[in-house]
């Protein structure tokens, strides 16, 4: 099955989502900060080489889109739901 990619989060830093055979990574660049989870149980997964092979289906270059201008109750709603 071919790998599900996500990307362009819209408010708050780039992150990457990929769903391949069981395992979802995020992938966060600008912290450079990478975490595989199991699909299933939602446990983090600690193996190097599998973080590596899901790594591969992360695209080299990012597309960017433009800057969003947010209203107060958006920002206020965002900060209750965690984002800074």
């Amino acid at each position: 099955m071919r790998p599900l990619l996500s990307q362009e989060i819209a408010y708050g830093p780039n992150q990457i989502g990929v769903t391949h055979d069981g395992d979802h990574l995020i992938y966060v660049p600008a912290r450079e900060k990478t975490v595989l989870l199991d699909f299933d149980t939602g446990e983090v997964v600690d193996d190097d080489a599998r973080i590596k092979e899901v790594m591969s289906y992360v695209p080299e270059t990012q597309r960017v889109g433009s800057a969003v201008e947010l209203d107060e109750e958006t920002m206020d709603q965002l900060s209750d739901l965690g984002y800074a």
